[in-house]
């Protein structure tokens, strides 16, 4: 199975892994959204985090729009080329 990680968010947590949104504001939802589709490939999910979380900045919707903010490194399994 394909394993990778990626840094994202740490407050996306609940949502990236078990799809619980409910703490999310309606503009985190959108920028979660947008960041699913252009980090996963088709048939991965993103099932744990891997360490602590830390203050950083990183990509979260396309070119140029940051988080900048707590973020922690998750893991992903699946995709096509599994």
């Amino acid at each position: 199975m394909k394993v990778r990680t990626i840094f994202a968010p740490s407050f996306w947590a609940s949502a990236l892994i078990n799809g619980d949104q409910s703490s999310l504001s309606t503009d985190d939802v959108i920028a979660l959204n947008a960041w699913r589709r252009r980090e996963l490939e088709e048939g991965e999910a993103v099932v744990s985090t891997k360490g602590e979380a830390f203050f950083s900045r990183v990509t979260i919707i396309g070119p140029g729009q940051f988080f900048v903010g707590n973020v922690v490194e998750y893991q992903i399994l699946g995709g096509v080329n599994a």
